[in-house]
């Protein structure tokens, strides 16, 4: 999510051409995908505020890469989304990155 934005395209461009075997999906806002779909990678509907469609998108992800607009700028998630976002995870995705402007406090 975010792939729309300048880092995301780097980031789908990167993880395809890794060799890795990483299958790459970018879930976009816009149909045709922007600079995601000109890279080659599977474009998928960010339609955060849609569950169903959204679980749609989301339902064979083992990894998630989230880019926050905060973080990112214009194509970016927004801060309502990424709850949602979060909430729709399938049981089967194992890894989740956040990039976000907001730290974490220590807690000890």
């Amino acid at each position: 999510v975010g792939a729309e934005s300048e880092l995301g395209a780097a980031l789908c461009d990167a993880l395809a051409a890794s060799g890795e075997g990483w299958e790459v999906a970018a879930l976009c806002t816009e149909p045709e995908g922007g600079a995601a779909a000109a890279l080659g990678v599977e474009v998928r509907p960010f339609s955060p505020f849609t569950p169903s469609a959204l679980a749609r998108s989301l339902s064979d992800a083992d990894a998630v890469l989230v880019l926050s607009e905060g973080a990112c700028g214009s194509g970016g998630a927004e801060p309502k989304a990424v709850g949602r976002l979060l909430k729709a995870l399938p049981a089967r995705t194992r890894r989740l990155l956040l990039v976000s402007t907001h730290g974490v406090d220590r807690t000890n």
